[in-house]
């Protein structure tokens, strides 16, 4: 009985300390981590518990096996990215190219040639 809690606790421990972010190589870092921080703790306890084997060996084979199952457990629980950015929004000229049929001509404001005398007439040469 005590096996079984001790395996869902070390379970449920592992999945809060998976991170869960959508780097899987933080994810498993961090699961690995937390799981071998559990591990030592369980194994320290059990080690301690069952005499003649002590704490160290428990928390050393304790921390091995919680950091591979907190590693797994994290990068099993990395988040699939997001979803794929918009497409930029195509470019509109504002103007058809000239020559095509039913585009609208720009219009431009209408100066008429100086005549002679006016300033800014020109003689021609």
């Amino acid at each position: 009985m005590i096996r079984i809690l001790i395996g869902t606790v070390a379970t449920i421990v592992l999945f809060v300390l998976a991170g869960c972010s959508n780097n899987p190589a933080y994810n498993m870092g961090a699961g690995g981590t937390g799981g071998a921080a559990v591990g030592c703790g369980i194994g320290a306890g059990i080690g301690a518990a069952a005499g003649g084997v002590g704490a160290i060996p428990g928390c050393i084979t304790g921390a091995i096996i919680g950091g591979a199952g907190g590693g797994a457990m994290g990068l099993a629980s990395t988040n699939p990215a997001g979803p794929p950015a918009p497409a930029p929004m195509p470019y509109y000229a504002p103007y058809a190219p000239y020559g095509t049929p039913g585009a609208v001509e720009p219009q431009y404001p209408y100066y008429p040639e100086p005549l002679p005398g006016d300033p800014g007439y020109i003689p021609p040469h």
